[in-house]
């Protein structure tokens, strides 16, 4: 008979106690268990979600109101369920599995401890048996934050940071960000996060099945490894075999072995003629196939697994480089890629909440916006399969962090060595089976933390090089080894410091919070390799702020203001906001009325993307990402580094990364005494456009300009236009901008402009813009320079384009639904009061 599963999701019962009268090293239930307050609650889901529905708390993202919620964290927790045992049968086995338990876990049936467990990245399975009662069973679960079981332990034995010492985050296996982020504040979950569920197993039972593909260099043939851990579970050898086969093909084939009592690992593998390939967005289909795998015994099938994945190679290869240095480049298929993407961070503070359909809203913006990767950052959780599913869909890169960051680790300590390295095994099983998880990476920041010495605990950072260098790195070897595997972010090969620029993967963290602070043209001269992280922080929209401020509270450093900050933003003298305007715009940032500070810093987050992002672009391939910091909040800001906020609304500078990583950009930039057009083709197809390029005068006009023919290489960049600087000199660089503009023969569209001068250095001039509709879109002219025209304050409605420029006499054609009402644009430039001093 095959495997089943009962599910025990659903409702419950949960109550809370403070742990008065029982002790650390007992696990009996205590007797006052009875007589407490016992609420109805969910599972999968959080004590805060139960706590928030029964109204002992106020709603978490209002206010001040998570400080007001952090007692939750210093009591204990049960969760009750009863369920009537399932019939025995003989040779049958009941297992219990229970997923997401966070953190410190005993479980109990019918009163009796029967396992406990301190991981909420992996399960833990419970054979029954011994402890089932025929008829109605009791099953609890006491939980913890984890930070009462730590109390003991040296908190800055591996982290000198106060809170990582208060909260002892390195001892502690949930997602780290919840211990207090520059962006998250804090809020230690507990909680049941996966699901629970009874196995009844007969005499087999299959267990993970991993999935691994390779191609041919020629992508003619590929084939589709089948790993599956097999358990038999009789005391005798039994004949099992394992069938594959892709549906809706006549691929199939399968593996007979005889297996005796115990675990085992069946291997299948199936070579594929004239494979259809999955490719990453911008460079071919993203090909799915269905995967049936299959147990079978004595002619009965015990159990079936459905999975989807893509064939596709991917390696990480380190070419040498002509400065000396090496390249890094993340070749799919063969082909290597630029990867333009964010780094995911949790997509609420309590995980669970988030539901597949949230998934793929949020996957639905990386793609409009042009993403074709996202880095699953160390401080957070494992990727939902929800989410893998759809970038595989998408055709949405994956670099995926293990859950690791910015701490030394307990390396030294076997008990924890073998915690996580039962964690990662499960966790790489998991999740083989998508083809957008593309590269596996050992931890955030780990390797640059040690070695600039701001990581350094009691213990030293040495522990963790073996656990990241070698111990992990063979885990995954062995579970996954169709993946590369990099140990650390940023890290560099050869000895070289971990953040070197001209080697490895970079974090390059100066530009907002080194020295330059907010003057983000030092990210025009930036030649990192392959830039994983950095960014700028710019403040949310207009509707997400006014959710999160009381009326009186709407100015800057209000409590809740402060609350909702990122704390980045005033750690280090200056507040990052205030000198981002001083240094581009406006001398006295703090005159400027409330919205107006918002709005110019907004619109300077969108400008400071661009330009990294264009850096990076210009510059392919030796530099080969522009992955900045990062896509997603965890929960409402005033300011976050995101171009979405919490609430999926669009900040300014969503569509200044929507433009600068379009397939196809000109990109204008100043390298000797010349200007010049780079443009830049992320397709594997040759790209013929016309490019218009000159100076233009913001107070109207156009100079120097010039209309041509070009041929763009698939996958390539080519300068398509220099021209001295001296011309621009005499027009002058306080009056005078460069552009590019160009179609190409499908009818795209583009444009992109430069100044050598500050915003609060040009000439400006008040502009108008015309707006007319023509069918299905608008067109918007304007005789000057206009700055950042806007359409749609609120980031609400999906348009094809907002914030946008308009250069002089060029008019901007956007689609426009023929039902909607013509907006009334508003131009960001500013007038001369903004510019005094």
């Amino acid at each position: 008979m095959a495997t089943e599963h009962l599910s025990l999701d659903g409702r419950w019962s949960l109550a809370g106690f403070d742990g008065y009268g029982m002790f650390l090293d007992q696990h009996e239930l205590p007797a006052v268990l009875p007589n407490l307050c016992w609420l109805s609650a969910t599972v999968p889901g959080s004590v805060y979600t139960d706590l928030l529905r029964a109204g002992w708390l106020a709603e978490l993202y209002t206010g001040c109101n998570t400080l007001a919620a952090q007692w939750v964290e210093q009591q204990y927790w049960f969760y009750r369920r009863r369920f009537e045992a399932p019939p025995p049968r003989t040779g049958q086995r009941c297992d219990l599995v229970l997923d997401g338990l966070d953190l410190d876990a005993v479980v109990y049936l019918n009163g009796r401890p029967v396992a406990t467990h301190h991981n909420a990245f992996r399960p833990i399975r419970v054979t029954l048996d011994p402890y089932l009662q025929p008829g109605e069973n009791e099953l609890i679960v006491r939980l913890s934050s984890g930070l009462l079981e730590h109390l003991d332990q040296r908190g800055g034995d591996y982290h000198l940071e106060l809170t990582a010492a208060a909260t002892r985050r390195a001892f502690l296996r949930k997602p780290h960000f919840a211990c207090r982020w520059d962006w998250a504040p804090r809020l230690m979950n507990v909680g049941i996060g996966g699901g629970v569920w009874l196995e009844l197993c007969d005499e087999l039972r299959l267990g993970d099945v991993r999935l691994g593909t390779y191609v041919a260099a020629d992508h003619s043939a590929a084939t589709l490894s089948v790993r599956a851990v097999v358990e038999n579970l009789a005391t005798h050898p039994r004949e099992v075999m394992l069938s594959v086969r892709l549906a809706g093909t006549d691929v199939r084939g399968a593996t007979v072995a005889e297996l005796p009592p115990g675990t085992q690992d069946f291997v299948c593998e199936l070579p594929i003629a004239a494979p259809r390939l999955w490719w990453p967005r911008g460079y071919g289909a993203a090909e799915l196939y269905d995967v049936e795998v299959t147990l079978i015994a004595d002619s009965q099938t015990h159990a079936t697994r459905h999975l989807r994945t893509g064939l596709r190679s991917v390696e990480l290869a380190q070419p040498p480089a002509e400065d000396g240095g090496r390249l890094l480049h993340l070749r799919v298929n063969g082909e290597p890629i630029f990867c333009k993407g964010a780094n995911w961070v949790p997509a609420d503070l309590l995980p669970a909440r988030v539901t597949a359909l949230d998934y793929r809203a949020l996957v639905g913006l990386a793609v409009e916006c042009h993403c074709n990767l996202l880095r699953i950052w160390g401080g957070g959780v494992y990727a939902d399969p929800e989410l893998l599913a759809a970038c595989d869909e998408a055709g949405i890169l994956v670099w995926h962090d293990l859950m690791f960051a910015c701490s030394t680790f307990p390396g030294d300590d076997p008990a924890f060595v073998q915690e996580v390295v039962a964690e990662v095994r499960h966790q790489v099983r998991r999740l083989s089976s998508h083809p957008s998880l593309a590269v596996w990476c050992g931890n955030n920041e780990v390797d640059v933390g040690v070695t600039d010495g701001w990581l350094h605990g009691h213990r030293g950072g040495q522990p963790c090089h073996t656990l990241f260098h070698k111990t992990l790195a063979q885990v995954v070897a062995e579970e996954d080894p169709s993946r590369p595997w990099w140990p650390s972010s940023p890290s560099s090969p050869d000895g070289a410091h971990p953040n070197a620029p001209h080697i490895g993967d970079q974090h390059p963290w100066d530009v907002a919070l080194g020295a330059p602070k907010g003057d983000y043209w030092h990210y025009r001269h930036d030649a990192s390799r392959f830039p994983n992280e950095g960014g700028m922080l710019g403040p949310s929209t207009p509707p997400t702020i006014e959710s999160i401020l009381p009326s009186e509270e709407r100015f800057l450093g209000s409590r809740t203001w402060n609350h909702h900050d990122n704390s980045q933003n005033t750690w280090k003298g200056e507040p990052l906001l205030d000198h981002l305007l001083r240094v581009n715009l406006c001398p006295a940032p703090r005159r400027l009325p409330f919205e107006d500070y918002l709005r110019y810093a907004a619109l300077l987050h969108g400008e400071a993307l661009e330009t990294a992002i264009d850096n990076w672009r210009r510059r392919k391939f030796d530099t080969s990402a522009a992955i900045f910091w990062m896509f997603n909040d965890t929960w409402p800001m005033v300011t976050s580094w995101t171009p979405i906020d919490y609430y999926r609304r669009r900040k300014p500078a969503f569509w200044y990364v929507k433009r600068a990583f379009a397939p196809l950009r000109a990109i204008c930039t100043c390298r000797a005494e010349r200007w010049c057009v780079i443009v830049v083709n992320d397709t594997r197809v040759p790209q013929r456009l016309t490019l218009r390029t000159g100076l233009f005068a913001l107070a109207g006009g156009r100079r120097h300009e010039i209309e041509q023919t070009v041929n763009c290489p698939a996958n390539g960049a080519v300068v398509a236009f220099e021209q001295p600087l001296r011309e621009w000199d005499v027009l002058g660089i306080t009056t005078h901008g460069a552009f590019a503009t160009w179609r190409t023969e499908d009818g795209t569209i583009g444009q992109q402009r430069l100044f050598r001068a500050r915003f609060a250095e040009l000439a400006w001039t008040p502009a108008e813009v015309t707006v007319s509709r023509h069918g299905a879109a608008l067109t918007l002219t304007a005789e000057r320079f206009s700055w950042a025209v806007c359409l749609d304050p609120t980031g609400e409605t999906p348009l094809a384009d907002n914030y946008m420029d308009l250069l002089p006499g060029i008019p901007c054609t956007v689609p426009w639904p023929a039902g909607m009402a013509i907006p009334r644009p508003t131009v960001a430039n500013p007038p001369a009061a903004v510019l005094t001093p």
